[in-house]
């Protein structure tokens, strides 16, 4: 569903998967059409193509333009204990990834949503592209490698939530997450 507005576009979009709705953002599309199954959008005169690549408004040969920023939360958990306030003191994602990405984390303690980390920007791997390296010359690129970072944090409450930002330039498949908490008493 495309919102129209003065100062910008908002775009609503439905997961037929989840069933759940989310909004776009960065997109001031002013109409939306399906060509041979591939979204376009109209801004300002100009025709797009959407979801290719992970950048926006890059070249057409996929560089310079933004780097796509996916932001997620997980629900808030107890950890088997919801009368029990502890210290969330550390958290670790564990994610499968194309290149080396860069994530901030957050943590939100009781269903307080006021933590939203700040990503950076995220660094490539240092390997060729299939069908355009030199035999023999270039670095051979990996498939997907394993990304595990803790993060610290110092969120107090009885429940806790994940906050996890990315700048994406390749494919991440977010795992799992670890955490390391100290209990205190019931309250």
């Amino acid at each position: 569903v495309n919102v129209p507005n003065v100062a910008a576009n908002t775009q609503y979009v439905f997961n037929t998967v989840t069933r759940a709705w989310s909004k776009f953002t960065g997109w001031n599309a002013h109409c939306f059409a399906v060509f041979k199954d591939q979204l376009y959008f109209g801004v300002n005169n100009q025709v797009n193509q959407a979801f290719t690549g992970y950048r926006d408004n890059a070249d057409l040969n996929g560089l310079n333009g933004v780097l796509y920023q996916a932001e997620a939360q997980q629900a808030f958990n107890y950890f088997e204990q919801p009368g029990v306030k502890k210290h969330f003191k550390m958290v670790r994602v564990t994610a499968t990834s194309e290149v080396t990405p860069t994530m901030m984390m957050g943590v939100n303690a009781d269903f307080d949503f006021g933590i939203t980390p700040t990503p950076m920007s995220s660094a490539a791997l240092n390997a060729s592209l299939w069908g355009t390296a030199v035999w023999n010359a270039a670095q051979w690129s990996r498939e997907s490698g394993t990304v595990k970072r803790w993060h610290t944090t110092y969120a107090v409450g009885y429940a806790a939530s994940l906050t996890l930002v990315i700048n994406v330039t390749g494919k991440i498949n977010w795992a799992s997450s670890d955490w390391i908490i100290e209990g205190g008493g019931p309250l």
